[in-house]
C-alpha cells in the first residue's frame, strides 16, 4: 500500500473534483462568458486592460454620445429652431434670435417674438406686421396718426401741414405779414374775412361793408379790386423798367468809342406804367367806386390831405412812399415823378 502524504493526497482531491464535474448534469461551462469585453477577469485577458472610459462615460467610446454641435463633449451648445448652433443658458443669449421677429421680450405671448413671425421694424421704429394699416412707410405720411412720417413723406422730418395745407408752411401765427402762408387773411385768419381795404386798413370785410351800405354789400366795391390790381401791374412795369434802365446804363461803360445804340426798351415798361396808373385811377374814382366811407372821400375823391397818393397809387413823393399791399404798407413806386 503506497504511503499517503500531503502530495498524494492533493492529487487524489483534485482527481475527485474533476469527476464531480464531469458527472454532473448542472455544470455548465460557457466559454464565450469569457470573452473580452467580458466583466469576468481571467488570465491573459489583456484586451481589458487596453480601453477606457470616455468623457461621456461610455467605455471604449468616442465621446460623440454627448457632443454639442460645436463638437464639444459635454457642451451646452445645441440646434434652435432657427437651425443656428446657439447656447439657451448664455447670457444675452442669441437662442432662436436669428429667426425670431421683432417682438419684445416681455414674456407676454401676444407682443413678444415670435419664431418665424411676421413683425418687422417699420420706418418709424415700431415693431408691426406689414400689413398693418398702421404700418409706417417712408412716402406715405402719418404723422397725423402718431407716428413719424412728415407730410413730406420722411420719418422723423417733422413736416406738417400748416393750416393753409402747406407741407411745412409758415402757418398763420407770425406778426409779419410776409411770412404767413397764402390763406391767411390781414388778420391772421386762415381763409379768414378780413381784408386790406384802400386806405390800408385791415378790416372784416363783411362787417365793414354792410355798415357803410347799411346791409346792402358784404364787401368792398368792384373797382376797388380792379384800381388795386391796376396799381399793382403799374409797379412791376415800373420795376421791369428800372432794371432795363440799368442794363442800359451799363452798356455806356462798355460801348465803343462815343457810339451807343437807342434802346426803345428802356422807355416801353414806364409809358405802359404809366397807363396802368391812369387807368386805376379812372377806376377808383368812378361814382360806382363809392363805398361811403369817409376815408375813400377824403384820399381818393377830395384834396387827399390826410393820406395823400401819387399816381401809382402810394404815397406822394414828399411824404412816406408806400402803397397799400395785403400785408399792409410797404416800399413802392411813389418816386416816378407822375402828377395826377
Amino acid at each position: 500500500m503506497m504511503p499517503l502524504n500531503v502530495t498524494n493526497l492533493t492529487s487524489l482531491l483534485v482527481s475527485l473534483l474533476l469527476l464531480l464535474l464531469l458527472t454532473s448534469t448542472e455544470a455548465v461551462v460557457q466559454l464565450d462568458t469569457f470573452a473580452a469585453d467580458s466583466p469576468v477577469t481571467y488570465a491573459g485577458a489583456s484586451a481589458h486592460y487596453l480601453k477606457q472610459y470616455d468623457m461621456c462615460g461610455v467605455c471604449d467610446g468616442d465621446t460623440t454620445t454627448c457632443q454639442g454641435c460645436d463638437r464639444v463633449p459635454n457642451s451646452p451648445f445645441v440646434f434652435d429652431a432657427c437651425g443656428a448652433c446657439a447656447n439657451p443658458f448664455a447670457f444675452l443669449s442669441t437662442f432662436n434670435g436669428s429667426c425670431t421677429d421683432c417682438g419684445a421680450d416681455d414674456g407676454d405671448d401676444e407682443t413678444s417674438g415670435q419664431v418665424y413671425g411676421h413683425k418687422v421694424l417699420d420706418d418709424c421704429g415700431t415693431c408691426r406686421d406689414s400689413t398693418d394699416p398702421l404700418f409706417s412707410r417712408t412716402g406715405r405720411p402719418d404723422y397725423h396718426l402718431g407716428a413719424c412720417v412728415g407730410c413730406d413723406g420722411v420719418p422723423f422730418s417733422g413736416s406738417e401741414l400748416d393750416r393753409c395745407g402747406v407741407c411745412g408752411g409758415p402757418g398763420c401765427d407770425s406778426s409779419e405779414p410776409s411770412l404767413r402762408s397764402w390763406c391767411c387773411d390781414c388778420a391772421g385768419i386762415p381763409f379768414g374775412p378780413h381784408i386790406v381795404d384802400l386806405c390800408c386798413d385791415c378790416v372784416n370785410r363783411e362787417e365793414h361793408w354792410l355798415e357803410l351800405s347799411d346791409g346792402v354789400f358784404n364787401g368792398p366795391p368792384e373797382n376797388h379790386s380792379l384800381a388795386i390790381d391796376f396799381w399793382a401791374r403799374g409797379r412791376e412795369r415800373v420795376m421791369n423798367g428800372t432794371m432795363e434802365l440799368s442794363a442800359f446804363r451799363l452798356s455806356l461803360f462798355t460801348a465803343e468809342g462815343d457810339m451807343y445804340n437807342r434802346s426803345f426798351s428802356v422807355y416801353a415798361p414806364f409809358l405802359e406804367a404809366l397807363e396802368l396808373f391812369q387807368r386805376g385811377w379812372q377806376a377808383i374814382r368812378d361814382p360806382s367806386s363809392d363805398d361811403n366811407s369817409t376815408c375813400y372821400r377824403d384820399v381818393y375823391i377830395g384834396a387827399n390831405t390826410s393820406n395823400p397818393r401819387d399816381s401809382c397809387g402810394g404815397v406822394s413823393a414828399l411824404s412816406r412812399p408806400c402803397v397799400c399791399t395785403p400785408g399792409g404798407r410797404q416800399w413802392g413806386c411813389a418816386r416816378l415823378p407822375l402828377v395826377v
